[in-house]
C-alpha cells in the first residue's frame, strides 16, 4: 500500500476513533474507501488502456458481477490484429487491476488467479502512473501470457 493511503486509513481510523465510532463502523468506513480507490484505479486503467494501447486492444468491457466476485475479473480486454502480436487477434482476456506493485505480487498468490492458469493480466494503475509505464507493464503481461500458452501446449 502506498505511503498515501496509508496516512489517508490511518487519518480515517482517528477520526473515527475520536467520534467515538465503533469497530464495525469505522471497518465500513475503511471498506468504502477501498472501493472508492479501486473504483478510481480502474477508471484510469480503462482510461491508459482507451488512450494507450487502441493500436492492440479493441475493446474493453465489464465483467459480470459474479465474474468480478467470484473470479476476481475487473475488466475484459478483446483484441485486435497487430503484427507484433498476431495471436492476440480476437482473444478475450480477463483484467484484475490493481493500486500498487504490492497488489500485484499478493494477487498472483491468489487462488483466484491461480484458478484462471494465470492468463489474466494483473497490472496497477493508480494515479500518478506515467503512460510509459503503463505501457511496459501491459506489454509485459502480454509477452508473460502468449509465454504460459506457449508452454501449455
Amino acid at each position: 500500500m502506498n505511503p498515501e493511503r496509508v496516512l489517508l486509513r490511518q487519518d480515517l481510523i482517528f477520526q473515527g476513533l475520536h467520534d467515538g465510532l465503533s469497530s464495525d463502523q469505522i471497518d465500513r468506513i475503511l471498506r468504502h474507501e477501498a472501493k472508492r480507490y479501486g473504483n478510481a484505479n480502474e477508471k484510469k486503467f480503462k482510461v491508459l488502456t482507451t488512450s494507450c494501447l487502441d493500436w492492440v486492444v479493441e475493446s474493453v468491457e465489464k465483467p459480470t458481477r459474479r465474474e468480478d466476485m467470484d473470479r476476481g475479473i475487473d475488466f475484459w480486454l478483446n483484441f485486435k490484429y497487430h503484427e507484433n502480436y498476431p495471436w492476440l487477434k480476437g482473444t478475450k482476456l480477463p483484467v484484475q487491476v490493481k493500486s500498487s506493485e504490492t497488489g500485484v505480487k499478493e494477487f498472483r498468490n491468489d487462488q483466484k488467479y491461480l484458478s484462471l492458469g494465470k492468463k489474466v493480466v494483473v497490472i496497477y494503475a493508480c494515479e500518478g502512473i506515467s503512460k510509459t509505464n503503463f505501457k511496459k507493464q501491459f506489454i509485459s503481461e502480454l509477452s508473460r501470457i502468449h509465454n504460459l500458452a506457449l508452454t501449455n501446449n
